[in-house]
């Protein structure tokens, strides 16, 4: 599989699925060949926007995102 995960057809949206262990690996290995990454949240304070405008641009594919979904399940405190 891609490091990056496979694109949403139409959008610079990727997906990955993996392991709750293979997250953070994932990741670090993305930071290292694409550099620094922030969540949506973190690139509307940067770029002083709504996060709603950042979901806007990501759904007419002006923003690149990469996603990590976990497919098992694990107790947590809450």
């Amino acid at each position: 599989m891609f490091l990056i995960g496979r694109p949403d057809e139409g959008t610079r949206i990727f997906r990955r699925e993996g392991t709750v262990k293979e997250m953070p690996e994932w990741f670090d290995q993305l930071c290292e060949h694409i550099g620094p990454c922030v969540s949506p949240g973190g690139a509307a304070v940067y770029a002083g926007v709504t996060r709603a405008g950042v979901n806007k641009r990501l759904k007419k594919g002006k923003l690149t995102i990469f996603c990590f979904y976990t497919f098992e399940k694990r107790k947590t405190f809450f």
